[in-house]
């Protein structure tokens, strides 16, 4: 229901939840550090050449949309416009 509802911080929320010792929680930041920051870091390295290139469409998993370090937000600090596509819609063609 939460990836249905598209509720990127109540997923987090429910990730913690399930980690319920501190060494869990501790293992837990330390994947999402590579797996997110670290990744989100280099996705965004390698989207700039195509991106300024122009006509470019990016597609990524949900966990890497949210918050400061998600990569909407990282894309918008480096002066991109990024807009939201609604599940469903196509593109004109």
């Amino acid at each position: 229901p939460l990836y249905l509802a598209e509720d990127l911080a109540g997923m987090r929320r429910l990730d913690r939840a399930l980690a319920d010792t501190a060494a869990a929680h501790a293992a837990l930041d330390a994947l999402h550090a590579q797996l997110l920051h670290r990744r989100n870091a280099a996705m965004v390295e390698g989207m700039l050449p195509q991106l300024r290139e122009g006509r470019a469409f990016v597609a990524m998993g949900a966990l890497h949309l949210h918050g400061d370090d998600g990569l909407p937000a990282r894309l918008q600090r480096l002066g991109w416009t990024v807009a939201r596509v609604a599940p469903g819609a196509r593109a004109a063609g």
